[in-house]
């Protein structure tokens, strides 16, 4: 058996070096000569595209040769060059505004202007009030005056139950109670005044009634005077309506304008027209009657605003003093409330003072007759020594 020679047996290489392969020679695309002959910007482009590729393609060789020792990592990607279009795109747009795409040069502005709307923010939060605590800071001091009021009324209803029992005792009044008196007349005053500013601008069912009241009355005056100018317009001996004049007269020419068309045209007793189908010719219209009801359908649709409006204020009016009375009664019952709680109070603290007085009377009660019975031992006691002695005194005599 032949020994192997150094050229049949296979080197093993232990190393970095890199293995050679071999390169592929890149083939030109063929290009039909129809395609040639009638697109030769096609051909241009496929040229262009072809070059493109093939450096495309060495470059990833040589980089895959370069970095061929660095097995295990993601391999490096690389950017793809620009097309034509994009190109052309880029240059559109560098001529439109030199320093569209200068990012650093405009980056100092754009954070400049966000910082100043955050800043813009921060001052207008800074400005910004709490929403609802001037309406819960002024119900809380409504409701420490109602209170106040209440407490007052209890001690004035007290000093009435009382009478004259304590009128010729000494009484102190300090400032701060003067204080607080003059101001709860002030804020009973300005709410006064409020009220009364409130029923002046919203008037309440009072003046709803009465503007009803007025605007009735005016109707009815109206019509009045209405059928008084009618029946003095009127002719004494006439006892037909204006309308039914209009009627008659209305027929009467439409019959005249008819005969002159060479139309026969009858008229009864009543001057009206027997039978109006001999008036249907081309062209003829009754504009009389059209115009007459357009505006009676005009007058009609003014009223119905005007009945609509009126009814629209008499609503708002009447919905504005059911919500006064409303808030009126509500402040009348926490009154009450806060009243009839403070005499409760008053009534529990009489009486557990009364309870009181009831115990100490029942222990100065119970410590007397301790007293009297002991006093009452001792008399017998006495009494029965005093017997004894004597009857001591008896036997010895």
């Amino acid at each position: 058996m032949p020994e192997p020679g150094p050229s049949s047996a296979p080197k093993l290489s232990f190393g970095l070096k890199p293995v050679a392969t071999p390169h592929k020679i890149a083939t030109k695309p063929t290009i039909s000569p129809a395609a040639g002959a009638f697109d030769d910007e096609s051909a241009e482009e496929n040229d262009e595209r072809h070059e493109s590729k093939s450096s495309t393609v060495g470059d990833r060789r040589k980089a895959r040769d370069r970095n061929i020792h660095l097995h295990g990592l993601a391999p490096v990607k690389l950017a793809t060059p620009a097309t034509r279009t994009e190109k052309k795109k880029r240059q559109e747009a560098e001529q439109l505004d030199a320093s569209i795409f200068d990012y650093d040069g405009v980056y100092d502005t754009i954070k400049d202007a966000e910082r100043k709307v955050k800043q813009a923010k921060l001052a207008q939060d800074a400005d910004k009030k709490p929403k609802y605590v001037d309406g819960i800071l002024e119900s809380a001091e409504l409701r420490k005056r109602d209170r106040l009021r209440a407490e007052a009324r209890t001690i004035q209803k007290q000093r009435q139950a009382e009478g004259d029992e304590f009128a010729d005792k000494e009484s102190f009044v300090t400032n701060a109670y003067k204080e607080q008196q003059a101001e709860l007349a002030k804020a009973e005053e300005q709410r006064d005044k409020e009220e009364e500013k409130e029923r002046s601008t919203s008037k309440g069912m009072g003046s709803f009634y009465r503007d009803m009241l007025s605007e009735n009355n005016a109707a009815r005056d109206a019509a009045i005077a209405a059928s008084l100018a009618q029946k003095s317009s009127a002719p004494s001996g006439s006892e037909a309506s204006p309308r039914q004049e209009e009627r008659e007269r209305t027929d009467v020419d439409l019959a005249d304008e008819a005969r002159q068309r060479g139309l026969a045209v009858e008229l009864n007793d009543d001057n009206q027209i027997v039978d109006k189908r001999s008036l249907l010719t081309t062209g003829l219209n009754i504009v009389s009657k059209r115009q007459r009801n357009t505006r009676d359908e005009s007058a009609a649709s003014s009223d119905r605003d005007s009945r609509e409006s009126r009814r629209e204020r008499d609503q708002r009016r009447q919905e504005e003093y059911e919500a006064r009375m409303n808030r009126d009664a509500q402040r009348s019952r926490q009154s009450a409330l806060i009243e009839e709680q403070m005499l409760e109070r008053e009534r529990k603290r009489a009486l557990e003072e009364e309870e009181e007085q009831r115990r100490e009377k029942s222990k100065i009660d119970a410590k007397r007759n301790d007293d009297d019975s002991i006093s009452q031992a001792k008399q017998r006691y006495l009494e029965r020594k005093k017997q004894r002695l004597a009857a001591e005194n008896a036997s010895s005599s």
